[in-house]
């Protein structure tokens, strides 16, 4: 590791603050954010400091008050010429200061330096500065020699100087964490369990609350089984066996959820079965439409749409299909309308044109033909009512209804067998309703009769008279006998029986 440049006494700290370290990590997504981390840490550093304070004020100046006694076994005694690159140290000069006072300064020098060597330690720099603290610990035994030699101020600027070099050791140890995580992460990336685990624990041994790394050192233990069914499942796909890669796939995800390989493989997979099932449907719509087998067709399309919404040959399909319809069906029914029309079937011919016009109202074709078909309707049941009831022809208001209609039907054009001989039917109808028919009358010559609607006849043996076809009642009257009513009708082509009307039915005075 590179030392850092020397500062010069000035601007060395002689004091530790919380604000010389602070510690943070790149959680790529799975670590704590930066703040706790330095929390965690300062945390360590703070009850590592607690313990030091103690030991270092009560019992280092025990130790450094008689340096001749200070065994040198300790601290390795090597030259400063052994210390790769290190600067001549600029630092305290030799002042008129007592030698009871520079040998105090020497001292709070030297504690200084070894509470922040503590913390070095603390934080397991050891792992991951090895050869630094070598050099800050030789340092330090070179100054405690020059302590022993009295040359306090050679001392002193030793101390100073390990105490800056710690410093930035320190400085370096958030920066050291984000190396370390990344590294892990490189090494799982790459498949490779050992250095992602040496990694993982690195970070662990100075943070070990930190979630990061936990988590990154957990991953290793199930990585390499995670991986092997990666590769047999990727062997699977080579195969053509893609359900089964999926389900291998699946397997390594429950080993290790962040696999991002498998992740990736898995949504690969489904996509592909995706695109494939999409394929499928939209051919199965397409050929159904073009056998006009449109509720499967619309059936298909809609599968299609399911597995990926929102894509445009499906929304074209779609709308192919309902013009497609549209124009079936209207086809079929303008077809069906003009068939009915033809046999003067009417209502099944009004039924289709409105059927046509329910999927397409603009169409001209079938607006014609449904006003049409409704002026016929409606004079083909007037003459039919008027045919299956000719009776009530025989009613003057009737009658009139009749003749309206019989000049509605003959202002028709082209008018068909059917409604022409509806027409000569209704005519001869109105014609035999206008003919009288002759009716014979008999009686006792002693009973008045009259005939309702029609008038008296007075009395007779036999009268004869010609009526309109029709229903009629013959009434009978005679003084001290009972009043008779006898209904007859008369109908063209029949036979009208004898009309017999006398009253026969004398009242009895007896008291």
């Amino acid at each position: 590791m590179t030392k850092p440049q020397q500062e010069s006494p000035t601007n060395v700290q002689e004091t530790v603050t919380a604000k010389n370290f602070s510690i943070s990590e790149d959680t790529q997504g799975t670590a704590r954010s930066g703040n706790q981390i330095r929390y965690a840490v300062l945390t360590a550093i703070i009850a590592v400091l607690a313990l030091l304070t103690f030991v270092v004020v009560v019992l280092l100046p025990r130790w450094v008050a008689l340096p001749d006694e200070r065994s040198s076994v300790a601290t390795p005694e090597i030259s400063s010429s052994s210390v790769p690159n290190q600067s001549p140290v600029v630092g305290i000069t030799d002042t008129a200061t007592s030698s009871g006072e520079a040998r105090e300064d020497t001292q709070e020098r030297l504690r200084a330096a070894l509470e922040k060597l503590a913390m070095l330690e603390a934080l397991q720099g050891d792992e991951w500065a090895k050869t630094e603290l070598f050099d800050i610990r030789v340092r330090i035994g070179e100054g405690e020699k020059a302590y022993r030699e009295n040359r306090y101020v050679a001392a002193q600027n030793i101390y100073l100087e390990t105490s800056g070099r710690i410093d930035a050791l320190l400085t370096q140890v958030p920066d050291m964490i984000v190396s370390q995580l990344d590294a892990g992460n490189l090494a799982i990336s790459a498949g490779d369990s050992s250095a992602a685990r040496s990694a993982f624990e690195t970070v662990l041994k100075i943070a070990p609350d930190n979630s990061a790394a936990a988590a990154g050192l957990a991953r290793t233990a199930t990585l390499d089984q995670a991986l092997a069914l990666v590769l047999q499942a990727e062997g699977y796909e080579r195969t053509k066996q893609p359900a089964e890669a999926a389900r291998t796939y699946r397997e390594a995800l429950k080993m290790d959820p962040l696999l991002t390989t498998a992740d990736a493989a898995v949504q690969r997979i489904e996509r592909d079965q995706r695109q494939r099932a999409f394929q499928s449907a939209m051919s199965d719509g397409l050929r159904a439409l073009d056998d006009d087998r449109f509720s499967v067709a619309r059936e298909a399309f809609s599968r299609a749409d399911a597995l990926d919404p929102g894509r445009v040959e499906v929304r074209a399909a779609q709308r192919e299909l309902e013009n497609r319809a549209t124009s079936f069906h209207v086809e079929r029914h303008i077809t069906a309308a003009r068939s009915a029309e033809s046999a003067e079937r009417w209502d099944a011919a009004h039924q289709h044109y409105s059927a046509a016009l329910k999927r397409d109202a603009r169409l001209s074709s079938a607006v014609e033909g449904q006003t049409r078909a409704a002026l016929r309707r409606r004079i083909d049941a007037r003459m039919l009512a008027y045919l299956q009831s000719p009776e009530r022809l025989v009613d003057a208001n009737v009658q009139t209804e009749a003749m309206q209609a019989l000049a509605d039907a003959r202002a028709l054009q082209a008018a068909g067998r059917r409604i022409t001989a509806q027409i000569d039917s209704l005519a001869h109808s109105i014609q035999l309703a206008r003919t009288p028919q002759e009716v014979a009358l008999h009686s006792d010559g002693n009973t008045l009769v009259s005939i309702i609607r029609v008038g008296r006849l007075g009395a007779f043996v036999e009268h004869a008279l010609k009526l309109l076809p029709g229903n009629y009642t013959a009434l009978g009257q005679r003084d001290g006998y009972r009043d008779v009513r006898v209904e007859f009708v008369v109908e063209h082509g029949v036979t009208v029986p004898i009309v017999t009307v006398k009253c026969s039915e004398k009242f009895s005075f007896d008291s």
